[in-house]
Formats: C-alpha cells, sequence, structure tokens
C-alpha cells in the first residue's frame, strides 16, 4: 500500500522516487532540501518519523517542559510526538496512521505533518538561538 502511494504522490508533485528501503525498513522522501522524512509500513497504515533538529547541550528545562506541553494530548502536535532519537540527540516528530487510506487521505495526512513538522522545527531553532549563551 505505501509503495503505491508515494509512487503517486512523486508522480503528481514531480518528486525523484527512490522506493529503496534502509535496514529499519524505511523509505525515504525529501519534498525540499529542508523537509524529509522517513515513512515505514504498518499493518494496516503507515508510520512518519522526521528530525527536527539537534537537541541543544547543557540546560534546556523550559524546552522540555515546552515540548512536553506540546504533546499532552496531542494538542500542540495534532496527534503527533516530539521525541528523541536512539541516541538522544536529536528531536523528532512522529505520527501513525492506523488504517488504510486512499491516496487523498493520504496526502492530506503528510500535509498536516509537513505544517506541523515546519512549526516545531521553526520554533525550537528560535528557542535555542535566543537561549543560546
Amino acid at each position: 500500500m505505501l509503495e503505491h502511494l508515494l509512487t503517486e504522490l512523486c508522480e503528481k508533485l514531480e518528486l525523484p522516487l527512490d522506493l529503496e528501503k534502509d535496514k529499519k525498513d524505511y523509505y525515504s522522501l525529501s519534498l525540499t532540501d529542508e523537509i524529509s522524512f522517513s515513512l515505514r509500513e504498518l499493518s494496516p497504515g503507515f508510520f512518519l518519523r522526521a528530525e527536527l533538529g539537534e537537541a541543544p547541550e547543557g540546560s534546556y528545562e523550559d524546552l522540555y517542559i515546552l515540548l512536553m506541553k506540546a504533546n499532552f494530548l496531542g494538542q500542540g502536535t495534532a496527534g503527533a510526538f516530539i521525541g528523541m532519537d536512539e541516541k538522544a540527540e536529536n528531536f523528532t516528530l512522529t505520527k501513525a496512521c492506523k488504517h488504510e487510506t486512499s491516496y487523498r487521505e493520504f496526502k492530506e495526512f503528510l500535509e498536516e505533518f509537513v505544517n506541523y513538522f515546519e512549526y516545531w522545527k521553526k520554533r525550537i531553532d528560535t528557542y535555542i538561538k535566543a537561549n543560546s549563551s
């Protein structure tokens, strides 16, 4: 299902299509130089993952509280989750669609994910720049 949806999306948006999966079974998709994410097939549905940027070193308690509040009941993320990668070096945004979708639903799901990705990436970058010594 996901391969078909990605093929249709890339054709309609005239994006390069690479259906190679990485060792964790993720497809990669780049919409622009700044917007790229990974997708993995679920049964049913799919899972999205994007890196929001490097987690800052030092004491950034207020930033972490802000991100936890965004995650609370998915209110600040439209049901996605802000977390950290396996090495706790980068912030991530993840979201799962747990049902079969049409192309239209898939595209709308991606659009919403990208909108929240752009918002939180900018918000985190701005916070770090304003609070770095």
